[in-house]
Parts: C-alpha cells; structure tokens; sequence
C-alpha cells in the first residue's frame, strides 16, 4: 500500500485508490495537466501505461483474494522503484501509469521503460503463494 511523503501523497482518502493507496486515476490526470502546465516549450515527457496482462488469469486459478493482494503487491513494488522520481498511479483494474517528466532525452524514457519490465514483472509473494505477473 501506498506510504510515502513525496508528491504522490494525498491527504484525502477518496483522491486515493481504494485498494492500492496509490493516486487515483482522476487526481493522477489531474496531476499530469499541471505538470504539463508548468513545462516549457522545449520539454518532453513521457507516459508509461503498464498492464498485468495475466491478473485474470490469476484470479480464476487463486480467488479474487489473491488477485486484490497482486495488485496490492504491484502498486508497493511500482511505488518502491519510482517513489521519489515519478508520477504514479493505479489507473483502473489491472492497468497503472507513470509520468515521467524532464527527459533530457529519448534514452531516459527507454531506461525507465527497461526498469519497468526488469523489475515489475518479477514474481510476486502474495498470500503465500508465488505469482509470475506478465506486463506489457
């Protein structure tokens, strides 16, 4: 769950997703227009939309429990990696987003796209179960 002190941290639970703690997907839409606001002309970004492609899967073959405790896991291992660099969220289901703001240059977004799949789609520890998660 969601337990930082960086921008990500709100203060009003219904601007948190219920499940994950981390940033709703309307306070994160909101939060990217005002970052987007404050760039400059000649500054990129770049939005990353991650997806756990099996988390059906994993729910047919464990229980909803399971599934929910995936998801849960995921968001804590997203926030473990990016906590103090990026923009994140839980954007609905099984799908999450992260801004990434400042690119000096395309190989920044490709890095961080790289971290992404090195390291979220390890498996995952969850009521005492072992889960591969496959990510796109």
């Amino acid at each position: 769950m969601y337990t930082g002190h960086d921008k990500n941290r709100l203060d009003i639970p219904d601007e948190r997703d219920g499940l994950t703690g981390l940033p709703s997907r309307d306070t994160f839409i909101e939060k990217c227009c005002e970052e987007i606001g404050l760039l400059d002309d000649s500054a990129r970004l770049a939005l990353h939309i991650i997806h756990i492609r099996n988390l059906k899967d994993i729910i047919m073959m464990h229980g909803l429990h399971v599934g929910e405790s995936v998801l849960k896991a995921f968001a804590s291992r997203l926030y473990g990696i990016f906590q103090s660099d990026r923009l994140f969220s839980r954007l609905e289901g099984d799908n999450f987003g992260l801004l990434q703001c400042d690119i000096e240059h395309d190989g920044h977004a490709l890095y961080t796209a790289r971290r992404i799949m090195e390291n979220l789609g390890d498996p995952l520890e969850v009521s005492g179960h072992v889960i591969g998660v496959d990510i796109s």
